[in-house]
This record gives C-alpha cells, structure tokens and sequence, in this order.
C-alpha cells in the first residue's frame, strides 16, 4: 500500500526501506530461537520395545465332528 501512494521517483527508496524494515523485525524474531536455557538435569527415559497382543478367551470347541 504505501509503494502504490508513493511517487514514481521514491518507490525505490519505500522498497529499500521495507525490506530493511522486515530484515530487523526477523532478526530480532528469530534471534530467541537459539538461545534456549539448557534443561536443570538431563531426563533419563527408558524405552522397552514390546508388543502387547491381548488375547480373547474363546468357547471350547465341540469334542465330536458335526456330522452334515
């Protein structure tokens, strides 16, 4: 918007001034992305793989053959 309402012979100058403007505002933003405290005590974690399958007590199954 303020490129557009600028006169022809300024543009450039609004362009340099809004690219140094969003150069700052990302500097300054992204600068505390790296500057993280460090934890008090390292955390242990304990991983044990297993696979739990549950089972499903079924029916007993008829001692004799069905006969057709």
């Amino acid at each position: 918007m303020v490129w557009t309402t600028t006169p022809d012979t300024s543009r450039p100058v609004a362009d340099a001034l809004a690219v140094l403007a969003w150069t700052l505002l990302s500097t300054f933003a992204m600068s505390g992305l790296t500057r993280r405290r460090p934890a008090a005590r390292p955390v242990s974690v304990t991983v044990k793989p297993e696979i739990h399958i549950p089972t499903v007590p079924t029916a007993p199954a008829d001692q004799q053959p069905h006969n057709g």
